[in-house]
C-alpha cells in the first residue's frame, strides 16, 4: 500500500517509455505494473512503485489519451455507479469503454510503429510519416475532446460518448483506409 502517488501525462507511448526508463535508473529499487498490454476493465497506465525514505510512493504514467479514459471513466463511476471502474455498471458503459481503451490501444500502436519509423528514414517516406502523425494527432485530439465533453454529463451521458466515439473511430477507419 503506497502512502502518496503522483502522476506523470506524456504525449505518446515513446515518451512514457522514456519516462519510465529515467524513473528506473533514479529510483532503482522499483516495482513496474503495466497496465497497457493488458488493461485493467480498460484502464490503461503503467504504475511505478518507488521507495522513499522507506515509504512506498506511486507514480502514475500516462499518455493523454490513457489519462482522457481514466478520467472520464473515473467520473463516470463517481456519477452513475462506483462498479464502472471495475467493468460493472450499465452495460452501454462497460462495453462503450472498453471500445474506447481498444482503439485507444489500436491509435497508440499505430503512432508508436510510425514514430519509429520516421526515425529510421529520411525524404519522402519521412514527409509522409509525419503527415501520418499529424493525422494521428487530430484522431487523438478528436478523442480526447469527446471524452473531455461528455465528462460530468449526467443526463444524456450516452448521447455525448457515443457520438465522440462514433466521429473518432470513423476518422480512425478512414484514415487506415
Amino acid at each position: 500500500q503506497d502512502i502518496a502517488g503522483c502522476r506523470i501525462i506524456v504525449s505518446d507511448i515513446l515518451e512514457q517509455d522514456d519516462v519510465l526508463e529515467k524513473l528506473g535508473r533514479l529510483f532503482p529499487k522499483n516495482r513496474i505494473v503495466d497496465r497497457r498490454l493488458k488493461p485493467s476493465f480498460g484502464y490503461q497506465a503503467v504504475h511505478v512503485i518507488v521507495e522513499v525514505v522507506g515509504y512506498p510512493i506511486e507514480i502514475q504514467v500516462r499518455t493523454t489519451l490513457q489519462h482522457a479514459w481514466a478520467d472520464y471513466s473515473q467520473t463516470l463511476s463517481d456519477i452513475l455507479d462506483p462498479q464502472i471502474k471495475y467493468g460493472g455498471g450499465p452495460s452501454t458503459m462497460s462495453e462503450g469503454l472498453m471500445e474506447y481503451s481498444t482503439g485507444i490501444q489500436e491509435i497508440e500502436a499505430l503512432e508508436k510503429s510510425t514514430l519509429i519509423a520516421i526515425k529510421e528514414t529520411d525524404g519522402f517516406e519521412r514527409l509522409s510519416l509525419k503527415q501520418k502523425i499529424q493525422s494521428l494527432n487530430v484522431i487523438k485530439q478528436n478523442i480526447i475532446i469527446s471524452l473531455t465533453h461528455a465528462k460530468g454529463r449526467t443526463e444524456g451521458y450516452q448521447f455525448g460518448f457515443k457520438k465522440g466515439y462514433e466521429k473518432g473511430r470513423e476518422e480512425f477507419d478512414d484514415f487506415l483506409n
